[in-house]
């Protein structure tokens, strides 16, 4: 998929884009949920991602504190 932001919308097309990033599914799950940061997968995924790109996923992955509800802990 290709994710960008184009005139302040977020825009999401089944097609392929400038920047890539290869994530596992735990590894998305782990930032999606704030369990992991950017910084802390960036050198172990693969990447081909220029500032803009880079920026785009700090914004869509801020670190946090984690939380994963009770019921999806088991």
């Amino acid at each position: 998929c290709r994710i960008r932001i184009h005139y302040g919308v977020l825009d999401i097309a089944q097609q392929m884009g400038k920047n890539k990033l290869t994530l596992s599914l735990q590894t998305f799950t782990k930032l999606l949920t704030g369990y992991e940061h950017l910084g802390e997968i960036w050198n172990q995924d693969r990447r081909l991602i220029n500032r803009e790109g880079k920026a785009l996923l700090e914004v869509l992955f801020p670190k946090r504190n984690p939380y994963i509800t009770p019921f999806d802990r088991y």
